[in-house]
């Protein structure tokens, strides 16, 4: 700043400074989360399919997911991945992979998908004779989802009720799966007034593209009963969801016609 008097005799200046902080925004957000559950006598089998927005956010963190959980199996953007241990015991998720080169540099916000599946070991197995409560939450992330539906396969032959943050379960999810995304393009030259035709709908990629890394995903496999649970815009915190189990009551010749009927509808 600069001032010019004419006549400077009994001139005072005051200046008043303040500094403004900057607000923290959102480097990535989640538009949509699939969690889907499918049990076993002893084992469960996670899927989880992400649908999100980022800027250049390096690592998704998933927290809640089972000490017991193993044989994980990443897709980034349709690109094999692999994820990495916090030390917060978090699970890691590499977003930088798969992406549009130039969009990625220029630093725009990308639809970024995930597709993680792990299989986990139940702390008690469900038997005949065992009532119980399995632990079924999807995993924790600090960020903003704005529709997050699970689905849940649970075994037949038993009385289920639930509990936790979701209340109580639906006839379907509220929204279609979401799909995967793919950057993933080949290059091919061409003269200028080449003809194009149906052949070149279906022409192999050049010798020079780089081959990308072989992956393997898990197959869920289809079986018992199904349990749908919807909630919209998840801020901040970890939902809980628990499935009680018992057998149902098993009736004889000895009981009353009322009694069977009660039996099989409770």
């Amino acid at each position: 700043l600069s001032y010019k008097y004419l006549n400077p005799v009994e001139t005072s200046i005051i200046l008043n400074v303040q500094v403004h902080v900057a607000m923290e925004t959102l480097e990535a957000t989640i538009d949509r989360l699939h969690y889907k559950a499918v049990v076993t006598n002893t084992h469960v089998m996670h899927s989880l399919i992400v649908v999100m927005q980022s800027i250049k956010l390096q690592y998704l963190k998933l927290f809640g997911v089972p000490e017991s959980s193993s044989m994980f199996t990443l897709l980034v953007n349709s690109v094999p991945a692999k994820p990495v241990r916090g030390k917060d015991q978090s699970i890691m998720v590499p977003l930088l992979v798969g992406l549009d080169a130039e969009s990625a540099n220029a630093g725009r916000s990308q639809l970024t998908s995930v597709e993680l599946n792990y299989i986990s070991t139940l702390k008690y197995p469900m038997t005949a004779t065992h009532n119980g409560t399995l632990e079924l939450s999807p995993p924790h992330m600090d960020l903003p989802i704005s529709v997050l539906t699970t689905h849940l396969r649970l075994p037949k032959n038993y009385k289920y009720e639930f509990s936790g943050d979701f209340g109580g379960s639906s006839s379907d999810l509220i929204a279609p799966l979401p799909a995967a995304f793919s950057y993933q393009t080949g290059k091919r030259v061409v003269k200028t007034d080449y003809q194009f035709s149906f052949k070149d709908d279906n022409w192999p990629d050049s010798d020079d593209t780089k081959p990308q890394e072989a992956a393997v995903k898990i197959v869920a496999p289809v079986m018992g009963r199904s349990f749908y649970f919807n909630r919209l815009l998840v801020v901040g915190t970890q939902l809980a969801l628990n499935a009680t189990f018992s057998q149902p009551l098993q009736y004889t010749d000895n009981i009353s016609w009322w009694q069977k009927i009660l039996a099989l509808t409770s």
